[in-house]
This record gives structure tokens, sequence and C-alpha cells, in this order.
């Protein structure tokens, strides 16, 4: 949940400053690459004897290499980007238009 804390906090610095709006995506794309990445390390220490080379290229990508805690450490963040962008967008759509 930190996690979510954080992207909100960087979201609205990013509003503050007037920084293109896509830039709100760039924390939860750092935490999707973290928990990817623990993701192979979960995968190695369960299934190849702790030998990076057994590991196959897609074992990341294998559901059974998450955990709840790992999905929900990217997804929050990505989810509080989400709204954070449509609410700015929406928000100056309609700004424009009156």
């Amino acid at each position: 949940m930190i996690h979510a804390l954080i992207t909100l906090c960087i979201c609205i610095e990013i509003i503050m400053f007037k920084l293109p709006m896509l830039l709100v995506f760039l924390p939860s794309m750092f935490y999707l690459g973290r928990e990817y990445t623990q993701a192979e390390y979960r995968y190695i220490e369960a299934y190849c004897n702790r030998k990076r080379e057994a590991m196959p290229w897609y074992a990341p990508f294998l559901l059974k290499s998450w955990t709840l805690k790992g999905l929900c450490d990217w997804l929050c963040p990505l989810l509080v980007s989400i709204i954070i962008y449509c609410l700015d967008h929406f928000y100056f759509s309609y700004k424009l238009l009156q």
C-alpha cells in the first residue's frame, strides 16, 4: 500500500510542476519492473535449484511466480496512476468546453 501512496505523491508533484501527464505512469512502471525481478528470483528459488541458467525466459510471466502481495505492489500504483491521469484529462476537457 505504501507504493500507492508514493505514486500518489509523485503524481501530485507532476501536476503541481505542470509536467507532461504521461509521467504519472513512471512510478507504477518502476514498481512493475521491481516486482517482475522479484518474481524471477522467486521462480529460480522454487523451481530451478537456485540456478538462473535453468530458468526459461517466460518464467516471470507464469502465475506461479507471483504472490498476491507482489501483484498488489504494482497494480495499486498503476490504478492510482490511471485514476490521476483520467481525472486530469476529464478536468481539462471539461474546462475547455466552458
